[in-house]
């Protein structure tokens, strides 16, 4: 991990600065909502709304799907792994 330095601002690797029109549709936005963007999901840290006015400046953080691992026990049929 580390970080991305721009003229702007600096932001760990797994995180990202979304900056959207504070509108009907973004109003509702809030502290841990969940995105998908790309092929990544990003999880809403934080949202400033008065630096700028009429703009929402969301910092996300990447976060990890959870994956099922499988065992003997939830193996159903176990020629589908191959």
């Amino acid at each position: 991990m580390g970080i991305e330095e721009t003229k702007y601002t600096a932001v760990n690797d797994d995180e990202i600065i979304v900056i959207v029109s504070n509108g009907e549709d973004t109003k509702n936005i809030i502290e841990g909502d969940i995105f998908p963007i790309g092929k990544k999901e990003y999880k809403c840290l934080s949202i400033q709304d008065i630096i700028q006015p009429g703009l929402l400046i969301i910092k996300m953080k990447v976060i990890l799907k959870s994956v099922e691992i499988k065992t003997e026990e939830n193996i159903t049929n176990p020629e589908a792994l191959f």
